[in-house]
């Protein structure tokens, strides 16, 4: 009974070493499996996290952008604005500028015009007066000239009379000197013959030599005294002739003269007149030229200041457009760049966020695999621990069953003793072979106490 209370014992202890055992291996596994959870739940909160993270990064850094391409197309549509209503204003300052050029040049060419006009009424007047006193200069030099030429008429009959005088005393003159000659020749004939007479005595041929010598030289003398005179009177009526003839040509030339200045008055009158009309004509189409040129002056200023200001205002607007554009382009360049600095931060949260992911991922694999590990470590310690338990339960089984068969033996050994009665020698013997069976199985119980020890 002891021996089967001691076995009852270690059977419930050996049941109850092994319940408390696969107690401890289950929650063992449990508090494994717990942690794992635990673990894998906070790998997923941080994971959680990490996107909650990434997704707050990137709607801020979107949001950033936004604002500040936002603030830039806000800048560069306030500057073009701007610059949209400086170039309207300077439109209207061209605009302006224009209307006042072409006002003072329409004034300028209306001045211009009246002086223009007032000049021609001038020239006209100038002209028409020019030619009331070239009319009465002509008049007045042709009366002069009529006159000049009456008196050169006169004066040239007068010096024609007294040039006839002149030569009627020249050929009385020459008369005289013909007639003193040949009184002259005739005393040196009468002296040359009064002297032949002389010397008629002392030499005849000398005489006559003589003789004809001074007839020779009466005659040359009378001949050249005829020629003398009749030169002398030719002279003189050639002379009378021609005074007469210079006086006629004189005063034919001072009357052709006078007629010539007149006509030449009248021709220069009529050319002054002609110069003055050309002039005035002139002036008018000068003044004309002049006011067109004015006019068209006045119209190219207007033009070119027109195109002046429009060449401005298309600057204006071009150097607008262009700032426009390079606003737009910088803002473009802006905004790309945000948005490539918000993709590249994207890309770079998106990265971070997949490396947070892959190594959450990781770091959940890792703690699935620790998990996993665990639970398998778990598992196998309450697999080991169940199968040392079950094995210390089977040993503890065997035990109970080797003590249960050793409890029948001992029961059929105690039943063959209590039926077999035997004498007290036999008995003691048996007793003693009872005693040697017990410590045999005394024996034996304990090596099979010991032998799961082993």
């Amino acid at each position: 009974e002891e021996l089967l209370a001691a076995a009852r014992r270690r059977v419930e202890e050996a049941a109850a070493e092994a319940d408390r055992l696969v107690a401890e291996a289950e929650q063992r596994a449990g508090e494994l499996v717990a942690a794992a959870e635990n673990t894998a739940q906070q790998v997923r909160d941080s994971v959680a996290h990490l996107h909650q993270e990434a997704e707050e990064e990137i709607a801020g850094l979107r949001s950033a952008a936004e604002h500040a391409a936002h603030q830039l197309r806000a800048d560069a549509q306030g500057e073009a604005d701007r610059l949209h209503a400086d170039a309207n204003s300077e439109r209207e300052r061209a605009s302006e500028d224009a209307a006042r050029i072409r006002r003072e040049s329409k004034e300028e060419a209306d001045a211009a015009r009246s002086l223009a006009d007032h000049q021609v009424n001038e020239a006209i007047e100038e002209s028409d007066r020019l030619r009331a006193e070239a009319r009465e200069d002509a008049n007045r030099m042709r009366t002069d000239a009529a006159s000049q030429a009456d008196q050169l008429v006169t004066k040239a009959r007068e010096e024609a009379e007294r040039l006839g005088i002149l030569a009627k005393d020249a050929l009385d003159t020459a008369e005289r000197d013909a007639e003193q000659s040949r009184d002259e020749s005739q005393r040196i004939l009468d002296e040359a013959r009064e002297a032949a007479n002389k010397r008629r005595s002392e030499a005849a041929e000398q005489a006559d030599e003589l003789m004809g010598k001074a007839q020779a030289e009466a005659r040359k003398t009378a001949a050249e005294a005829e020629e003398r005179s009749d030169t002398m009177v030719g002279a003189a009526r050639a002379e009378a002739e021609r005074i007469v003839n210079d006086a006629t040509a004189e005063s034919n030339g001072l009357v052709e003269r006078a007629r010539t200045d007149a006509d030449t008055l009248l021709r220069e009158a009529r050319q002054d007149q002609t110069a003055i009309r050309e002039r005035t004509q002139e002036l008018r189409s000068r003044t004309e030229s002049e006011v067109d040129a004015l006019h068209e002056r006045a119209r190219k200023e207007a033009a070119e200041a027109m195109k002046t200001v429009g060449e401005r205002v298309d600057k204006l607007v071009a150097a607008a457009t262009e700032q426009l554009a390079e606003a737009e382009a910088k803002a473009a360049e802006i905004k790309s760049t945000a948005t490539s600095e918000a993709s590249k931060v994207r890309i770079a949260a998106v990265k971070k966020v997949e490396g947070l992911l892959k190594e959450a991922e990781q770091k959940k694999a890792e703690a699935e695999r620790e998990a996993e590990r665990v639970k398998r470590e778990a598992r196998a310690e309450a697999e080991r621990t169940v199968g040392d338990g079950r094995r210390e339960l089977e040993i503890l089984v065997r035990r109970r069953e080797d003590i249960n068969a050793e409890i029948s033996r001992v029961q059929d050994v105690l039943e063959a003793l209590e039926s077999f009665e035997a004498p007290s020698s036999g008995s003691s013997k048996s007793t003693v072979a009872a005693g040697a069976g017990a410590g045999t199985t005394r024996t034996s119980g304990k090596r099979a106490d010991d032998a799961p020890l082993d």
